[in-house]
């Protein structure tokens, strides 16, 4: 089956109702545009049969037929029409039905995994160390020219965010810090 690009897929407006399609073939989709809507096909899944040699049902459809048996398998499931709790009962239904259980990673993604926690949980305390003292006094003294300093930062380093000049003009880099810090 030889694979169709199609450059442009948009055909309609987002705007209207849909008027143009792209055909399906026997081999899937084409590049040729149709005018009209696209019938809408549904499937009912189909269980295999049990005896060999047994015909199944055929429908009448522009679908290709991998798609016509995945479908015939059972297979197909309307995520999209289940609200989140509903999904999540099926997706923890079906990890059990195939035995899919929680794990434990190995000891190094352990480690590194628990020095991070304990690393976040000291960030935490200082953060709302600082929190706490901010909101006893909280005024902070503003640079007359702060909208300067960021619009003279920008034009020497163009690369860098607005929201990160205002950052390094109210916190500069030390002199160490600032050997590390790339020029743009």
């Amino acid at each position: 089956m030889s694979q169709v690009v199609i450059e442009n897929p948009i055909i309609n407006s987002p705007f209207d109702e849909p008027n143009r399609h792209f055909q399906f073939g026997d081999e899937g989709i084409t590049n040729e545009i149709i005018d009209g809507r696209r019938t809408s096909s549904y499937f009912v899944p189909i269980a295999k049969a049990k005896k060999k040699g047994s015909k199944q049902l055929q429908f009448e459809t522009e679908w290709t037929q991998d798609r016509i048996e995945f479908l015939a398998d059972g297979q197909r499931v309307e995520l999209n029409a289940m609200d989140s709790a509903q999904f999540i009962a099926w997706l923890e239904r079906k990890l059990e039905e195939h035995g899919v259980k929680k794990l434990i990673p190995e000891k190094a993604v352990l480690e590194s995994v628990y020095k991070l926690a304990i690393l976040t949980g000291k960030a935490n305390e200082a953060i709302a160390k600082v929190q706490s003292e901010w909101n006893e006094n909280g005024h902070v003294e503003m640079p007359a020219d702060l909208e300067d300093q960021i619009r003279n930062l920008m034009i020497e380093k163009p690369e860098l965010p607005w929201d990160q000049a205002v950052s390094r003009v109210a916190s500069p880099p030390d002199e160490e810090e600032a050997a590390t810090i790339p020029s743009g």
